[in-house]
């Protein structure tokens, strides 16, 4: 089962990562799905993606996230007070699931437990949030003061002391005292029960072992990052900022980064999610037509049935018409009919007589003649003939919904195959021989576009000395790469048409 969300010390880490957009301003905000919004940040270096899950995650993005048409009225709200706002700092509060980010007078807070919240503050009050949740201690709405949830203790803060207090005086086992008092969370606890040799099952520990637990406590907190991601069976199912012992069965990916980490599996479960929902919409779908083609395919054999029935008892009767007359008129004169074995069953108060002939049950109007009852049964087949019919409509019909709707789920998934079309194929382009990009303009307003949006202080600009030549952008700096950078320059610039066959191209440093 794959990781939910992130715990307090996954937080803790990421937090210190996110000191890289303090002085970055917000240029643009996204509510991209009903619980996330995406946070266009520009920094000195670079431009970055902010993408915030209210109760699971938080991370700077290099995903490509579909920003919607037409801004909610949060994303409204939130760019109204936060456009081009210096993001001064950002924290965690109180070794909480909770991340704060300080734009000047403003805190934007993403509560990333339970249900979760993004909230937009000023002092402490509430400018908006994006859900409104109540609680029997506070109320997240507009206008209202933000509380914070009840606090939780902080590991990282306590003494040996305090550390020994807690596990000492809990009714609780050890592993679920490190997870709930101690704000550790079950996985980490686990590690360090396991790290500790302590079996985590028991309640009372004594002074040795209080001393083991704290010393695997004190060596997870100061631990090599590692962020990695976990594998089972080929599946994703955690993602961490260091390794731990308790997966030590099953495959990792190392990053070079805990957000880069976070950011992969997070926007792969999200993926995953899509597509089972888009599965099990899919399957709900076809099962929906499955059952209305059942029900319909039963109804057909029930009014076939019923025309073969009728049109049969119709037929009896007036095969044995001169039977069928003696009994009717015997029974409206309501003379004994003992002598006529074929009567099965009768009840002249509610008006009827029922009677076996060969194999066949048939009900009997006593208050109608023989023909008046023949006529019945022919009438009901008719009418079991006519609902029959609107029944093949309804199925043919059904068999086509189901038709289109699988083709068009084909067509769906064919459009979804077809190949992604990157930002860098609306210019002239390239792989270098050492896999490295290289962008060219195609005219003077591109030439000028790409230099301004994409040559940063890494990359390398090669041009060519003849005119028309385009500017090019290189994201490396190897010898070879520079070398196809430049002659990708001559190449496109206007030597070929004027008959030059040689010319003069460099490269220099932004």
């Amino acid at each position: 089962m794959m990781k939910e969300g992130l715990s307090s010390l996954d937080i803790a880490t990421l937090t210190k990562e996110f000191q890289t957009i303090v002085g970055g301003y917000v240029e643009k905000i996204y509510q991209t799905s009903k619980d996330e919004i995406l946070i266009r940040i520009k920094t000195k270096k670079e431009k970055i993606k902010l993408l915030i899950h209210a109760g699971k995650y938080v991370c700077i993005t290099k995903k490509s996230i579909e920003s919607p048409k037409t801004p909610t009225t949060f994303a409204m709200t939130l760019r109204k007070y936060l456009t081009n706002a210096m993001i001064t700092g950002v924290e965690q509060h109180d070794f909480d699931r909770i991340v704060e980010f300080n734009l000047g007078k403003y805190r934007l807070v993403a509560e990333l437990f339970s249900k979760g919240n993004i909230l937009l503050l000023e002092d402490s009050k509430i400018i908006v949030p994006l859900s409104y949740q109540k609680w029997g201690h506070r109320i997240l709405k507009t206008k209202a003061d933000y509380v914070y949830p009840p606090g939780r203790c902080n590991p990282l803060l306590l003494s040996f002391e305090e550390f020994k207090d807690i596990l000492g005086k809990t009714e609780k086992d050890i592993v679920r005292t490190l997870a709930l008092d101690m704000n550790l969370g079950g996985l980490y606890s686990e590690e360090i029960c396991l790290n500790a040799g302590v079996d985590k099952n028991i309640k009372k520990l004594n002074e040795k072992d209080i001393k083991k637990i704290h010393d695997a406590f004190l060596n997870l907190m100061e631990m090599e990052m590692k962020p990695l991601i976990v594998f089972r069976n080929d599946e994703m199912v955690d993602v961490l900022p260091v390794k731990l012992s308790i997966y030590h069965d099953c495959d990792v990916k190392e990053y070079s980064s805990f957000n880069e980490s976070v950011d992969e599996f997070f926007s792969e479960k999200k993926e995953i999610m899509v597509e089972e929902k888009k599965s099990s919409e899919y399957h709900e779908i076809i099962e929906k037509y499955g059952r209305q083609r059942r029900q319909q395919e039963n109804a057909l054999k029930k009014f076939e049935k019923e025309i073969t029935e009728n049109k049969k008892k119709a037929d009896m009767i007036y095969e044995n018409y001169s039977l069928v007359d003696k009994i009717l008129q015997r029974v409206k004169k309501k003379e004994d009919i003992k002598m006529f074995k074929e009567i099965v069953d009768e009840n002249r108060n509610e008006g009827w007589v029922e009677i076996l002939l060969g194999k066949t049950r048939i009900k009997l109007d006593i208050r109608k003649n023989i023909n008046e009852n023949a006529e019945y049964y022919y009438k009901s087949g008719k009418k079991a003939k006519e609902k029959l019919e609107g029944v093949k409509k309804s199925l043919v019909l059904t068999g086509e919904k189901m038709e289109k709707f699988e083709k068009e789920k084909k067509q769906e998934k064919k459009e979804e195959k077809k190949t992604k079309v990157f930002w860098f194929e609306k210019h002239r382009w390239f792989i270098s021989s050492n896999n490295v990009l290289v962008i060219g303009g195609k005219d003077a307003k591109s030439n000028e576009r790409i230099v301004k949006r994409h040559l940063t202080e890494k990359d390398r600009y090669a041009h060519a000395d003849v005119h028309g030549a385009p500017s090019v952008v290189v994201k490396g700096d190897d010898e070879a790469t520079l070398k196809e950078a430049c002659v990708f320059s001559l190449i496109f610039s206007k030597a070929w048409n004027a008959k030059i066959g040689s010319g003069d191209a460099y490269w220099v440093l932004p």
